[in-house]
């Protein structure tokens, strides 16, 4: 396994890019995936996503201390899958001439943490690879720092709501796990920390900005206004190399406290699926993360029928700085919704080149797709209210 390792990472990084998102014990690792992935495609790249390979061990039956294996070959058998995902991916035959980047929810090095330094040299020693050219494999280190030191009230939030965590996973040993793994990386040249000084929101924002600056991007900004356009032609879209991306959202029975839903988005050759929880607005009561196509199925059993699916097409482009996400619907022939980020000194933020304006909607309730689940304005509608 070592043999060339450093020389092929090396001769691959200007095509494939693999960096490492960890980080503590309910650090919102599992919400930033999704506004990620979106930012990243709206940029032109080609992502792959390598789940979190201890939950699929541990998912498939194989615990640390369950009487199947040991904890020394559990951690074994985690480091051969998370170096297979990685290589699979990494030396895969492509056909597109983009960027591919790779992101690890967890990478080798996470191990570390869970296991004593003999422990850990033994593995490297049987997989012929050293600490140097595992550190080489990355780009960077993201490195997100649990709620427990900073946003206390939002780990303890997180930790009543799993009976599991509640018992042996405290703020001094979720705090203790999350050092670390900090440690587990040093001596990697560039390691972010994104901490708890702001609300969630502002946290994922920063870890945006920490992606989008090692790829050498301007940053998003956190301006956001959601417009009613005319509709452009798909040519026009394609001319500006937007990425186009099938969803269905489908809202489901809420107890009153938070919106809950499930969507599902495609581009043309597969599908990945999304749950969605938004409350109240503090810390931990927004959560998006990816689930499996069974977990899909099994939730649309609780659909809000009084509620409608939302099926709309949405594209991702940029112009001039400036990020776009349009919303085509099929209930409307001549209108789209339209959001822009850009600049947030920037007051007087444009849509693209060719795009005509109907409405600025971004206060408006009625158009968001909660208010469209219940009532779908129709284009006579939307007429009146010009």
């Amino acid at each position: 396994m070592a043999k060339n390792i450093f020389e092929n990472e090396l001769e691959s990084a200007n095509q494939v890019s693999i960096y490492v998102l960890t980080g503590g014990p309910v650090a919102g690792k599992s919400s930033l995936e999704l506004p990620l992935l979106e930012t990243l495609l709206c940029r032109n790249y080609d992502v792959v996503w390598i789940k979190e390979s201890a939950t699929e061990i541990i998912t498939s039956g194989v615990k640390p201390f369950n009487g199947i294996t040991t904890p020394l070959n559990f951690q074994k058998i985690l480091f051969k899958m998370q170096y297979f995902k990685e290589e699979l991916y990494r030396t895969m035959e492509r056909v597109s001439d983009r960027k591919l980047i790779i992101i690890c929810d967890r990478g080798l090095c996470d191990a570390k943490a869970y296991m004593t330094d003999e422990e850990w040299k033994t593995i490297l020693k049987e997989e012929g690879i050293t600490d140097l050219e595992i550190l080489a494999r990355y780009r960077a280190i993201i490195h997100m720092v649990t709620a427990a030191n900073g946003a206390e009230e939002a780990f303890e939030k997180k930790r009543a709501e799993n009976p599991a965590r509640s018992k042996d996973e405290t703020r001094d040993v979720a705090i203790a796990l999350d050092e670390k793994i900090k440690e587990a990386y040093l001596g990697h040249g560039e390691i972010y920390y994104v901490g708890n000084e702001t609300d969630f929101e502002g946290k994922k924002q920063k870890a945006l900005r920490v992606f989008l600056s090692c790829l050498g991007e301007p940053v998003p900004s956190q301006h956001q206004e959601k417009i009613v356009v005319k509709k452009p032609s798909e040519e026009y879209l394609l001319q500006k190399k937007a990425q186009k991306r099938s969803i269905v959202q489908i809202y489901l029975k809420s107890n009153g406290k938070e919106e809950r839903r499930i969507r599902m988005m495609g581009d043309g050759n597969s599908f990945v699926y999304y749950l969605t929880r938004k409350g109240v607005g503090n810390y931990s009561d927004y959560q998006e993360k990816s689930i499996s196509k069974d977990v899909y199925d099994a939730l649309m059993l609780e659909m809000d029928t009084e509620r409608k699916p939302i099926v709309k097409t949405r594209w991702y482009f940029s112009e001039n700085d400036t990020y776009y996400n349009m919303d085509v619907y099929p209930n409307w022939k001549n209108y789209a919704v339209i959001e822009i980020r850009g600049s947030k000194e920037n007051v007087n933020i444009e849509l693209p080149s060719g795009i005509e304006e109907v409405r600025n909607v971004t206060d408006d309730i009625r158009f968001s797709n909660y208010a469209f689940s219940k009532y779908f304005l129709s284009e006579e509608e939307v007429n009146k209210l010009v």
